[in-house]
């Protein structure tokens, strides 16, 4: 096959050569401009092809051949139907066409239009023949069409009836088409009755979006010279495009395997990262040979290959020959990701296509003006392919980037507000409480807001996704709107809120979570900021230093100035304090306690073995090392003993390879993220809920494992000395002392009487906090 493409692309190479010899510049125009439609033609007919050829090579490897066959003949019958209609609606535009391309005969177009039938049957069967890996028929395709090509332009220029020179085009796609049928008919598998296979939509968009930006970057540019130059100009351009697509048609050659060998490789399971870079590397090398030739030599190989007229294109040739490169390189890696189904790099590539045919419709006036957007097109393109092939895992987060920031600029699907609710909030916070990482202050946000709804208001919560909840989603009546994730989120709260949210609501509610949203510098509807506590120590325990002096001095000193004017919502007293230490809330911080549902969380029977539980995000700062250090001397007192914890988070390896190390694997249990239900049953049943963390705005699982009737046993820091009611309805003791927190905790699980008592006071505690009072107090402050 190989083989086969080299000899191919020099008959091409010899038909244009020959061709731009003999030919007028009007003649060649003509000929470029039937080969360029035809070109524009195989964007779609292309995908069709690359479609077939990956599903086949997927099946073929999986062991289910007769399934390819079932998915070729379907494929065909309806692409041949698809390509009746537009070779149909080509005639009946013909007289336009004739007109926009300055052609006086309208039957350039009409003899045009069959080669879209037959280049469909071409292309489609010759997909089923690379997917099977039967290279040596597929060569056999190609060198029919390029033999054909090159032997009818010869005869038609040698008999005088050179102004039908470009029906060699047509008449050898159609010559290609009827050997694509015998070979396919004879590689069909007999099918009697084969499983449906459906059309892979999405994949062949992805191919759609990469024929796309390959015919836009070697065949868009002629058409649009072709349009805004004169033709004398136009023809010049032409040679230089035909210089350079030697570049070009050399990497083409092993890239050509790419979506066979890797589809293969996929329906065998296997590692595809060898086979991309034995073609990637091929490419690269033919790439630069290429260059090599064309751009530093290009002074002696460009007028011998095409004659004495390239004589006024020679000045240009090194940028567009290194344009080129970065492109066939660049397609090379969009390629490979496209048949890993990965389509983000389709999408990239169709993005910069059109990039680049707008930069030529603005700037046309003289040919080096659009080699320098080329040039500058294929290397922002280059460079976004490399850097998306190194991003690994991140792609599907950098997917969703491209999606949201698209999205800003659409209407986002369903009702914003009811038009008669009494009034319009708007919520930022940094997630929501089905984000995988959600935690007490999502739980405050969501608790509040639907109690709002069920009093007449819309509430609309924006915050970050985790990449596994809808972008879109209804909880509780409250409208979430998922967009960006650990950081993106408050770059997108900006941007939304200027093509989005502006003037649609009364009130907005600036959460913050270490990071702020800064709203007061771009919104102009009232604003209220809701923070949970002071982050200075939570950062510097977790964060790198670098990152955590940022984010101090940004909550120290710039959200100070930022938030002077801005009336602050807390949720403790101890978080009241240290944000006026900080120089926060000079307009004024008001409490609002956290509530807890009373009607779920009751005292329940509590488990037969001693059972101590911990519950909530697996950070760092939360500090569940120190539990587990503390247990260790638990488990020596009362071996029977068990540590439940409950949750997920960053630190769960950490904490599990500790728990190994201090050989506890057999009585301390991780379960994960539990569902409500479960959460509800574990409070009831511990007979100790412990809190170990560095720092809590409050600590609502405090409070929900007391109306269980479980004592909490908690650090003596800010917020949890406000959530615990020492010592009737729990312990506070030093922060990171796990002698104290053990010799408590022994305490407790020993004493049945002083473990009964607590527990009563606990439901007693409990009964003081519910979301209904927290939502009515946050109400009549912001209204």
């Amino acid at each position: 096959l190989v083989l086969a493409m080299m000899v191919a692309n020099f008959l091409n190479f010899l038909f244009n050569a020959f061709l731009g010899r003999v030919l007028e510049f009007e003649e060649l125009g003509l000929i470029v401009l039937v080969n360029t439609l035809w070109m524009v033609a195989s964007i779609f007919i292309g995908a069709v092809s690359s479609t077939v050829n990956h599903r086949t090579a997927y099946l073929a490897a999986a062991g289910n051949k007769e399934a390819g066959t079932v998915f070729l003949n379907s494929v065909l019958k309806k692409s041949i139907v698809v390509a009746i209609i537009f070779s149909a609606l080509i005639i009946a535009v013909s007289q336009y066409l004739s007109g926009f391309f300055h052609i006086q005969d309208q039957m350039v177009f009409i003899n045009f239009s069959p080669m879209i039938i037959f280049g469909v049957v071409a292309a489609v069967n010759g997909g089923f023949l690379s997917g099977h890996l039967l290279f040596s028929q597929t060569a056999v395709l190609i060198l029919v069409e390029s033999v054909i090509k090159f032997s009818l332009a010869v005869i038609f220029t040698v008999l005088g009836l050179s102004e039908f020179a470009y029906l060699s085009i047509p008449l050898s796609v159609m010559f290609a088409s009827g050997v694509s049928l015998y070979f396919v008919s004879r590689k069909k598998e007999a099918v009697i009755s084969g499983e449906t296979q459906p059309f892979p939509i999405r994949f062949y968009v992805a191919a759609l979006m990469t024929s796309v930006s390959a015919t836009v970057f070697l065949t868009v540019d002629i058409i649009l010279v072709k349009h805004f130059l004169l033709p004398v100009e136009a023809g010049q351009y032409v040679l230089l495009a035909l210089a350079g697509k030697i570049i070009y048609f050399l990497g083409s050659l092993p890239n050509a395997f790419m979506i066979s060998f890797i589809s293969r490789d996929l329906g065998l399971k296997r590692d595809t990262r060898k086979s991309f870079l034995i073609i990637f590397g091929s490419v690269l090398i033919l790439t630069i040979i290429g260059f090599v030739m064309i751009g530093p030599f290009g002074r002696i190989f460009v007028p011998l290959l095409f004659g004495d007229k390239t004589m006024s294109i020679l000045p240009r040739l090194n940028q567009y020959a290194a344009a080129i490169v970065m492109f066939t390189l660049a397609n090379s890696i969009a390629v490979y990701h496209l048949a890993k189904k990965q389509y983000i790099f389709p999408a990239f590539s169709f993005a910069f296509s059109v990039l680049m045919a707008i930069g030529i419709s603005v700037n046309h006036d003289t040919i080096p003006g659009i080699v320098n957007v080329l040039f500058a097109v294929s290397a922002a393109l280059f460079g976004m392919m490399i850097f998306l092939h190194f991003s690994g895992a991140e792609l599907p987060f950098i997917g969703r980037l491209f999606i949201d920031f698209r999205d800003a600029f659409l209407r986002i699907p369903g009702q914003f507000f009811n038009q008669n609710a009494h009034r319009k909030i708007l919520i930022f916070n940094w997630r929501d409480t089905r984000h995988k990482l959600a935690g007490g202050a999502e739980v405050y946000i969501q608790e509040i807001a639907k109690r709002w709804v069920e009093q007449g208001n819309t509430v609309t919560i924006f915050s970050g996704n985790d990449g596994k909840s809808p972008r879109e989603d209804l909880i509780d009546g409250v409208r979430i709107i998922r967009r960006g994730g650990f950081y993106f989120v408050y770059l997108w709260a900006f941007l939304y809120y200027w093509l989005q949210f502006r003037g649609k609501y009364d009130i907005i509610i600036d959460s913050q979570n270490g990071v702020p949203f800064f709203a007061p510098l771009y919104a102009k509807e009232p604003i209220y900021a809701l923070m949970h506590h002071v982050h200075q120590k939570v950062f510097w325990h977790s964060l790198p230093k670098h990152l955590a002096f940022v984010a101090s001095v940004m909550e120290k000193y710039i959200m100070p100035l930022v938030y002077r004017k801005t009336q602050f919502i807390t949720v403790s007293e101890s978080s009241k304090q240290a944000m006026e230490e900080l120089g926060l809330g000079r307009a004024g911080i008001t409490i609002v306690y956290p509530g807890i549902d009373l009607t779920r969380l009751i005292p329940g029977d509590k488990s037969k073995i001693p059972t101590v539980l911990y519950l909530g995000r697996l950070k760092s700062y939360k500090s569940i090392d120190v539990l587990i250090r503390a247990f260790a001397s638990v488990a020596a007192a009362m071996p029977s003993a068990r540590l439940i914890i409950a949750g997920s988070g960053e630190e769960e390896n950490y904490l599990k390879s500790l728990t190994r190390d201090l050989t506890l694997g057999s009585q301390i249990e991780f379960l994960g993220k539990v569902s409500e239900e479960d959460k509800i049953s574990l409070l009831q049943k511990a007979w100790v809920f412990v809190n170990p963390s560095l720092m809590e705005g409050w600590g609502i699982t405090t409070l929900e494992a007391n109306a269980c009737g479980t004592p909490v046993i908690a650090s003596d820091v800010p917020g949890l000395r406000d959530s615990v009611n020492n010592p009737d309805a729990g312990y506070l003791v030093p922060y990171g002392k796990t002698e104290e927190l053990s010799i408590k905790i022994i305490e407790l699980l020993r004493d049945q009487g002083k473990r009964e008592q607590m527990s009563r006071e606990s439901v007693r505690w409990a009964k003081n906090f519910n979301w209904q009072q927290a939502s009515e107090a946050f109400y009549s402050i912001i209204f």
